[in-house]
């Protein structure tokens, strides 16, 4: 009886000991899975945050840059456009042009053909055997034959980048009308660990070649092997995006367009296309003095937006952007001050009672300082296109602080170069 319960027992210890096992194991594997959903997660919300980023700066910089104060010094010939989104058209009026109200519809954007290569490690040894590959380019029905030579003899074989950049010159030199040029940026790749965390591994560069037409509407292009197999192994013949012109509705006529900027009132009215639009957008030419203080009054109010946004998304945008526009700015803060705006210590502007006065007693000065070559809106804008350069990925955060630079989300700020819509655009 003593060892029939003794043996129980046992069973007993080793049934519960092998449950305990298990519910181990499964506790193990559903930490894992929450850690690996969690790490995706925070990438998502980098993303997401890269991506608002990008929109927020390139719509910033087109208010700033289609801003001019208009020229000479009687309000009475001022001209200002405003429009009902910035999202979608910047707009500019001169101080010819007339005072009016537009409907402007855009059905499609100015877009070029963009061809572009298979993505490739860019300091690896081609894969392409030494010798000469030729190939033919054809514009618009006309042929151009153009080749290239691979060299792998010595301690300096050609690389991955070496190969696309002859490609690229032997493209971009075959006829004016197309450019090619190739682009080398960091990719950064993740592993999963035995406890099922997620762990960064180095970055390396990539580089891809792009073709495309050098402006949009009229000109298609295609390329293909002549011997070797070079244009189809890159996988450069597929089109990732047509050539096709923008088509615009101003006032319900309906034009076509080469170029995403575009004049009306004789050249006294310039816009400049963003984005396509579900409803038309209302573009509002005003005359005299009000308007340009109402177009001052909401740059102002876009800055602190602008700065306050950063503020609140400082766990995934780098800090140096801030502190970027704010070492610009505090150079000039005593100047700022003179014409009624107050430059706060957590980077924003405040807008006093003295500024409407010098607005109208002091529009010399006023100019100089918003808009000079020191000038406030002349500082953040530049400042602005220098991010635009660097790439949006450079101001990326991951969760311990470093910089973010994963391929793959977006890599310029401006829709009219590179836009997050991901079209190549030309205005």
């Amino acid at each position: 009886m003593n060892f029939t319960i003794n043996s129980l027992n046992t069973s007993l210890i080793g049934l519960s000991s092998k449950y305990t096992r298990d519910i181990n194991q499964v506790s193990v594997a559903l930490e894992g899975m929450f850690r690996n959903r969690n790490e995706h997660s925070k990438e998502r919300s980098l993303n997401n945050a890269l991506t608002t980023f990008a929109d927020k700066t390139r719509t910033f910089y087109q208010s700033l840059n289609s801003f001019d104060f208009p020229s000479g010094y009687t309000p009475n010939h001022f001209r200002t456009a405003s429009v009902s989104d910035s999202n979608k058209i910047a707009a500019q009026a001169t101080s010819g042009a007339k005072i009016a109200d537009y409907q402007v519809k855009i059905d499609r954007l100015a877009t070029t053909q963009i061809k572009r290569s298979n993505v490739l490690v860019s300091d690896e040894t081609t894969d392409f055997s030494e010798g000469t590959y030729a190939f033919t380019l054809t514009i618009n029905g006309t042929d151009y034959s153009l080749n290239i030579d691979i060299d792998k003899s010595g301690s300096n074989p050609d690389t991955n980048k070496d190969v696309l950049r002859k490609l690229a010159w032997a493209i971009g030199h075959g006829d004016d009308s197309i450019e090619a040029f190739v682009t080398e940026t960091e990719r950064k790749g993740y592993i999963t660990m035995p406890d099922s965390s997620i762990k960064e591994v180095p970055h390396e560069k990539v580089s891809y070649l792009t073709v495309r037409n050098a402006s949009a509407g009229g000109t298609t292009f295609s390329l293909s092997d002549d011997t070797g197999t070079m244009i189809e192994t890159l996988n450069i013949n597929n089109s990732s995006q047509r050539d096709q012109a923008g088509e615009y509705y101003l006032d319900n006529a309906l034009s076509t367009t080469n170029t995403n900027t575009v004049t009306a009132d004789n050249g006294h009215l310039t816009m400049t296309f963003l984005d396509t639009t579900e409803v038309p957008v209302n573009v509002t030419v005003k005359g005299g003095l009000k308007p340009v203080q109402e177009k001052l009054y909401d740059m102002v109010s876009t800055y602190n937006s602008y700065i306050s946004w950063l503020d609140q998304n400082s766990r995934y945008i780098n800090s140096t952007v801030k502190t970027g526009i704010m070492e610009e700015i505090k150079p000039i803060s005593r100047n700022l001050r003179e014409i009624g705006l107050e430059y706060n210590t957590g980077g924003t502007v405040s807008i006093t009672n003295k500024f409407n006065p010098a607005l109208q007693s002091s529009m010399r000065t006023v100019k100089e300082t918003l808009t000079g070559t020191n000038g406030f809106f002349t500082k953040v804008e530049a400042k602005l296109a220098e991010m635009s350069r660097n790439g949006v990925q450079k101001y990326g955060l991951v969760q311990d602080g470093s910089i973010y630079g994963q391929q793959g989300v977006v890599t310029s700020l401006f829709a009219n170069y590179k836009g997050t819509s991901g079209l190549d655009l030309y205005a």
